[in-house]
């Protein structure tokens, strides 16, 4: 068997390694690869996105198989050009991969597979988007729809801070072609949870969850990044919250786009946030609206993230417990940080919340054999 594993960061490093370990006889390689893919198999000095060269070297080395690490070669097409070719890939079509090249595609994908996700609105000019925002309530997450390296997604405080973010993408050019297009959405705060599973287009098998951290700086400062670390399992991802997160979010996103002729074969990601439920009715008068602005969380507008405890999709470079780039408070007598897997979590009967838009990613595929071990997410 050979196997070529298309990408040079820390996740390709843990794909070789975990085929290495499985598949001893196999010969691998790495396009391009990294210091630790070294180790294990033959570097290829190709670009992971220079799809006309990578084609050429899966013919010149005889590949039997090829596994997509990073997202700019599926968006590019990678995986159409292979099996056009006739040679057998893992990662999705460029069509089906637009649920994690575009959040603009994906919460537009979302809405119409009747998966629950905060409310928002797209943008590509800037005063229809400055309009939005000064008509919604504080805070609001901003967030470029194109790829940015996990750094697309900006947690604003004001709507002054959304709407200097949005000039800044829009207007600036600040994130390149990944900011020509926008998305606003509104503000989700609870505990976060990654949920990958493995699909050819029907079927589906869930992959443990994690936790993830994105924040660059301790305790959750600092800007967001691809990625600082990751623990799995998690421990108040139940078996029950699991097959929610099937019914409720996988399923019905693999149906949609395989009824729009795109069907998903690969790595499904679902990030969700944890969300506490709404307060329960109360008739009485200006002391039971106070006692229900006490009890509601700081941002839960927006469709079935009001409704009720569910699972909703967030943006995988959100990260962050507060929707975007803030971590989960956890309860202050677990004596854990965001993240920590001594901590309680969250509280009894949180439910999930997709914020933002389901990825089909295989950046997180590594988790799947490191159930159990912290490990740095580089690239």
């Amino acid at each position: 068997m050979r196997i070529l594993v298309v990408g040079g960061g820390g996740r390709e490093h843990a794909l070789c390694w975990a085929l290495k370990r499985d598949t001893p006889e196999a010969a691998l390689f790495a396009a391009p690869g990294n210091a630790g893919t070294a180790q294990l198999g033959s570097n290829i000095k190709i670009p992971a996105t220079a799809v006309d060269a990578l084609v050429a070297a899966v013919r010149e080395h005889r590949i039997d198989l090829t596994i997509v690490g990073p997202e700019a070669p599926l968006a590019a097409g990678l995986a159409d050009r292979l099996r056009a070719a006739g040679h057998a890939v893992f990662g999705p079509s460029r069509a089906a991969a637009r649920i994690e090249s575009s959040k603009a595609f994906a919460k537009d994908l979302m809405r119409r597979a009747g998966v629950p996700s905060p409310e928002s609105r797209s943008f590509t000019a800037l005063e229809p988007a400055l309009a939005y925002i000064r008509a919604r309530t504080e805070p609001l997450v901003v967030k470029a729809s194109g790829l940015a390296a996990g750094k697309g997604a900006i947690v604003c405080d004001t709507r002054e801070e959304a709407a200097r973010t949005a000039r800044a993408m829009l207007a600036e050019g600040a994130l390149g072609d990944a900011g020509r297009e926008i998305v606003v959405e509104d503000f989700l705060e609870g505990e976060e949870l990654s949920v990958l599973a493995l699909t050819d287009g029907e079927r589906m098998l869930v992959l443990p969850a994690a936790q993830d951290h994105k924040r660059l700086g301790d305790g959750d400062t600092g800007p967001n990044t691809g990625g600082m670390g990751a623990y799995c399992p998690v421990s108040f991802a139940t078996p029950e919250l699991l097959e929610r997160v099937r019914r409720q979010v996988l399923e019905p996103t693999v149906h949609q786009l395989a009824a729009e002729g795109a069907p998903y074969q690969g790595v499904l990601y679902a990030g969700l946030m944890l969300a506490p439920p709404p307060p329960s009715p109360d008739p009485g008068g200006a002391a039971g609206a106070a006692a229900r602005r006490d009890a509601t969380p700081r941002r839960h507008r927006g469709g079935r993230v009001e409704a009720r405890r569910d699972v909703h999709t967030r943006d995988r470079g959100g990260g962050g417990g507060r929707h975007g780039t803030r971590g989960p408070r956890l309860p202050r007598e677990a004596g854990g940080r965001r993240g920590d897997p001594r901590a309680a979590g969250p509280r009894a009967g949180d439910a999930p919340v997709p914020c933002g838009h389901l990825s089909g990613l295989r950046r997180h595929a590594a988790r799947a054999w490191r159930a159990g071990a912290h490990r740095d997410r580089a690239g």
